[in-house]
């Protein structure tokens, strides 16, 4: 059987009652038994008979005295355990409830004291379990459909050909690679994120050109922005500037940020990709203009599954982007690398910065 908080603590409390009683008793009764006897000398009196019957009233007037602070004591007690435990009570149901899957449990506990900071970090969890709870419920609704879209279209070409409806000819086959593609891409962005989830992003580090990279990743690119007749600035490093770093990681970084880049920057956008030394570091850096992302989304931008609009990446080919996960797989990717990407947005133009490190003389 499990014995209740606030019979604890009373039950803590009597032993040092009786501790102090004890002592109080002792002291009194040894130094007035002193007082008392020299007093009945100096008058000539004989001490025993008034010895005794002071020492019992004495006696009698402590355990009163005790009895009635043990009454106090566990009222007092009883009243501060229960004001104590009453936030711990609320904060148990509310965390009762989290467990029972409803996320919008609240303790709002108002104590003024740590017991209140306790509940408001519960709160601002249970606050952010609901955000991801949602975040995750949108997410499987929109992977189902960005799965069942080329899946439909397969499907449909495939009855067609069968049925010879459809003959097959370059042109067809072309169109069911690109839908296989795009699942393909669906399903390797999401193996991307589960391997950082897991700490399993392996960055196989090497000398490499920077230049080289950000070839590679705009070559991927390029389709992408000639269909949107972006306005393509390039400022690249020499051939000599090499940096250290995972070549296969990065491209993925600098083609998910392009990428989002493409998303999200309008038709006939200047682009502008630069990177450049500086110190012992290659500053990588990707500006467009465009309408500016608003002040209050910036902090979330590299959380995964977060889009700050959603209207605008449904209609985007990039199932990445769409699913708001090309930027969270950018920052696990930069992480692994020991560091950090970042993004500002003012003055209608957006910018994502990250450095790594030069290859050492």
């Amino acid at each position: 059987m499990k014995l209740p908080l606030i019979y604890k603590i009373i039950l803590l409390n009597i032993p040092a009652l009786v501790i102090v009683a004890g002592g109080v008793l002792f002291a009194v009764e040894y130094q007035a038994g002193i007082y008392f006897d020299q007093l009945m000398r100096e008058y000539h009196i004989s001490p025993e008979r008034p010895h005794a019957l002071f020492v019992d009233r004495l006696r009698i007037s402590l355990l009163v005295s005790l009895g009635l602070a043990l009454i106090v004591l566990i009222c007092v007690a009883a009243l501060v355990t229960w004001r104590l435990l009453r936030p711990i009570h609320t904060l148990m149901i509310a965390t009762e409830r989290l467990a029972a899957g409803d996320y919008s449990s609240q303790a709002a506990i108002k104590t003024g004291d740590e017991i209140e900071e306790l509940g408001k970090h519960f709160d601002r969890m249970t606050q952010r379990l609901s955000e991801l709870e949602s975040l995750r419920k949108r997410v499987i609704t929109d992977a189902a459909h960005e799965l069942r879209t080329p899946l439909t279209n397969l499907r449909g070409y495939l009855e067609a050909i069968r049925e010879g409806v459809l003959k097959v000819n370059d042109k067809t086959l072309r169109i069911l690679e690109d839908e296989t593609f795009r699942m393909i891409a669906l399903v390797e962005r999401w193996l991307q994120l589960a391997k950082a989830d897991a700490s399993a992003v392996s960055v196989q580090a090497k000398p490499v050109q920077a230049r080289e990279l950000l070839e590679k990743a705009l070559l991927l690119a390029r389709p992408g922005f000639i269909r949107k007749n972006f306005d393509l600035e390039i400022d690249l490093p020499p051939a000599t500037v090499e940096i250290v770093a995972d070549p296969d990681l990065i491209i993925q970084v600098l083609a998910n940020i392009l990428g989002n880049v493409e998303a999200h920057a309008p038709n006939g956008a200047d682009v502008t990709v630069t990177a450049k030394k500086s110190g012992q570091s290659v500053n990588f850096r990707i500006e467009n203009s465009g309408s500016p992302i608003d002040e209050a989304h910036l902090p979330f931008l590299f959380e995964r599954f977060y889009r700050a609009d959603s209207a605008r990446t449904r209609g985007n080919g990039n199932s990445a982007v769409r699913l708001g996960l090309g930027l969270s797989i950018a920052k696990e990717i930069m992480a692994a690398h020991h560091q950090t990407i970042s993004v500002t947005s003012a003055d209608n133009k957006t910018c994502f910065e990250f450095s790594l490190p030069v290859k050492a003389p």
